[in-house]
């Protein structure tokens, strides 16, 4: 009897850990994949203000079309963004944008 007493014991001292382990682990799971999501976010919100900095100054120039509207608010680069603002900074015209991102 004891023999199954101290069997049952350690079964259930290792259930014990081992379901330990996995709220430790699904925690740390859920903490890093929380920062993971706010980073992503945080970036994907960036693109976006870049975006529409870019839109902005295009705006001076005329009528943004539809079509250039679309590829550039769905432009997720940071590095593309930051040249295609450069560009806008800089153009006289739609056009003159237009080029310079077919150029690159």
């Amino acid at each position: 009897m004891n023999s199954i007493l101290t069997e049952y014991n350690e079964e259930q001292v290792l259930a014990d850990i081992g379901q330990e382990r996995y709220e430790e682990g699904k925690a740390e799971g859920k903490a890093e994949g929380k920062a993971e999501g706010k980073a992503e976010g945080k970036a994907e919100g960036k693109a976006e203000g870049k975006a529409e900095d870019i839109l902005d100054l295009l705006g001076e120039c005329g009528e943004v079309p539809v079509a250039l509207k679309e590829i550039i608010l769905s432009e997720k680069d940071s590095e593309t963004l930051k040249r295609w603002l450069k560009f806008a900074a800089r153009a006289d015209s739609i056009e003159t944008f237009k080029n310079r991102m077919r150029e690159t």
